[in-house]
């Protein structure tokens, strides 16, 4: 019994004793993953960090790469602003800063800072300078500080250079820039672009817009061929469109609706005086768009009237002439629900001194004196699906 009893009690110690040991490891396994765990979390990463940048800035921190123009507050009695050197693509050309002389800043004052906003300016071959408005489409951007009488108020000044530029250089969006109306926008869109020409993009606008440009809204120049983008808008103008060497202006099909209300008592068959769109010189493209009459008909057969014209080619005096002109895709009568025998324009489309145009895919119909009225002074253009309709229209005439 004895025997037995020892024999029991020395199974039970030993299974107690394996027991303690396998815990005992078990803990210290636990404790060091544990340990092993809060250590990856609390350890610091192999990038360099910091919480107390001097410069409030979204560059300067970045994997150790900085754009140049790295701005600091500078001394002296007013204001000013040092500027780093740097490098920069202004209008597609590489431009090189060397960073001297300070910027002078706007002021504020001891009780009233001011705001300023530091920018590559491209109209002035991206040198540095400031204003007190805001950051417009083409800037690009370096910092804003905020002034007092003396000097950039202590933790005001941040540092906004990035690393993405806006817009290519011949490529803007109207949209973006500033103006009171859709064409005084289009107007610094294309203003905007290099002396090269370039695209003006104007399929931001939605709804109903005004293109109210005094005199005319120029899309290009000369020497700047300008192509002019619209959208699914309706624009309306009492303002002509006039189109320059090389230029275009592109729609979206019936989609873009430009309405008209442009007219004149003196305008006559030989005037465009009262023309909406005006071509006055070569290699011209219309294409993809609706231009709707909107307003009291009148005719251009007598002075006494309101005389309009919807598309007027070739204008000039004799012997300035315009060639190859392309009109694709386009409709020219009165506003969608104008019905009974309300005409649209006096003369939908006239074509002078032309030559080598093409009017390819035209509607021209619905309008009072002509929908098409071609001069003797236009010669070897092409028609090819021309449609027009109309009552007591006159769908094609030499004068």
């Amino acid at each position: 019994m004895r025997l037995e009893k020892y024999s029991l009690d020395s199974t039970s110690w030993t299974a107690n004793c394996w027991f303690k040991w396998a815990s005992r490891i078990l803990n210290n396994s636990l404790c060091g993953l544990v340990a092993g765990v809060l250590g990856i979390s609390l350890a610091y990463g192999q990038q360099p960090t910091t919480d107390s940048a001097t410069v409030d800035t979204n560059a300067r921190y970045v994997q150790g790469v900085g754009p140049g123009y790295r701005p600091s507050v500078g001394t002296g009695a007013a204001p000013t602003l040092n500027i780093g050197a740097g490098t920069a693509f202004c209008n597609g050309t590489l431009i090189e800063y060397s960073g001297t002389p300070p910027l002078t800043l706007a002021p504020g004052t001891p009780t009233t800072p001011l705001r300023n906003y530091i920018y590559l300016d491209p109209t002035a071959n991206c040198a540095p300078t400031s204003n007190i408005t805001g950051f417009s489409p083409g800037h690009i951007p370096i910092a804003t500080a905020d002034t007092n009488d003396t000097t950039i108020i202590p933790g005001t000044l941040k540092d906004v250079r990035n690393w993405f530029h806006a817009t290519l250089p011949n490529i803007h969006y109207a949209d973006a820039f500033p103006g009171a109306n859709a064409g005084e926008k289009i107007k610094n869109c294309i203003n905007a672009l290099p002396s090269t020409g370039g695209i003006c993009d104007a399929r931001g606008f939605e709804g109903t817009q005004t293109l109210a440009v005094d005199p005319t809204l120029m899309v290009g120049t000369a020497t700047k061929p300008v192509t002019l983008l619209l959208g699914a808008v309706t624009f309306t103008t009492t303002k002509p469109i006039t189109l320059a060497k090389g230029s275009q202006i592109i729609g979206l099909g019936k989609a873009t609706v430009i309405s008209s209300g442009i007219k004149s008592a003196s305008c006559s068959l030989t005037s465009s005086a009262c023309a909406t769109i005006i071509v006055a010189s070569e290699r011209v493209v219309l294409r993809d768009f609706k231009l709707v009459y909107a307003e009291t008909p009148g005719t251009c057969e007598t002075g006494s009237t309101a005389c309009s014209i919807g598309l007027d080619i070739g204008v000039g005096p004799s012997g300035t002439v315009g060639h190859h002109i392309a009109v694709r895709n386009v409709e020219v009568t009165r506003p969608d629900g104008v019905g009974g025998t309300t005409p649209g324009f006096s003369i939908g489309l006239r074509v002078q001194n032309t030559f080598y145009g093409g009017f390819h895919d035209l509607d021209v119909h619905t309008n009072n004196d002509y929908n098409l009225l071609v001069t003797n002074t236009a010669i070897s253009n092409d028609f090819v699906n021309f449609r027009s309709r109309g009552t007591r229209m006159i769908s094609r005439a030499i004068r």
